[in-house]
């Protein structure tokens, strides 16, 4: 066989298998986890049940690259966003914003995977190790105000996880809400209580 048949026929492989996780969000975001069966995602797809097979092992395969899919390029789009020429400030603003522009572009399916604890939790440890790498990075940009003068000398790591929770708390709000609100509004009200905490003009301070 010789490179062009072998290049043709990788690519259509390669076209099956989205076509074929595709369907499984397409499924998934619609009806739900339960929803999601060899059958109706062949029917989906638009492939014999025994081509799903060729190309994935069971149901549990194909949700993983599903998850695969669309998770995959939140992380690429995270590391651009505190790469480059910014001030520690405008780092941890492009790293919100980034973060709740994706969930709110997957709206439907992430509804579907957080509100199904015993999945998020699953998801959650599969991804744990990219989450502990992006604290640290985190904890780099927390770091690098210190030492310009723009934040506290505080627990860098332990910042940078209070940073990224707060975060997801309101990628959370927004997942169960029918209106999100303005994106801007709450990418000021994470940097707003990272950088002031939620203490009125005058308050005394819990170190005073």
């Amino acid at each position: 066989m010789n490179d062009k048949k072998l290049t043709r026929r990788n690519i259509l492989k390669t076209r099956t298998q989205q076509d074929i996780v595709k369907a499984a969000v397409a499924i998934i975001t619609r009806q739900g986890m339960p929803a999601l069966t060899m059958d109706r995602v062949a029917l989906e797809a638009g492939v014999a049940k025994g081509t799903l097979y060729i190309h994935f092992k069971n149901k549990k395969e194909i949700f993983d690259a599903a998850m695969g899919m669309i998770v995959e390029p939140l992380f690429a789009n995270l590391a651009k966003a505190i790469d480059g020429d910014y001030t520690p400030l405008q780092k941890l603003g492009n790293f919100s914003r980034t973060c709740i522009e994706f969930f709110d572009r997957n709206h439907d399916f992430f509804r579907v995977i957080f509100f199904d604890r015993n999945r998020i939790q699953e998801e959650r440890k599969r991804y744990h190790n990219l989450y502990k790498k992006f604290v640290r990075r985190v904890a780099d940009i927390v770091d690098e105000g210190v030492r310009e003068g723009v934040f506290q000398s505080l627990d860098s790591g332990k910042v940078a996880a209070i940073f990224m929770e707060s975060n997801m708390a309101v990628v959370m709000q927004r997942l169960d809400r029918h209106d999100e609100g303005s994106i801007d509004d709450d990418v000021k009200l994470v940097l707003g209580v990272i950088m002031h905490g939620i203490a009125a003009k005058g308050a005394k301070r819990l170190n005073n």
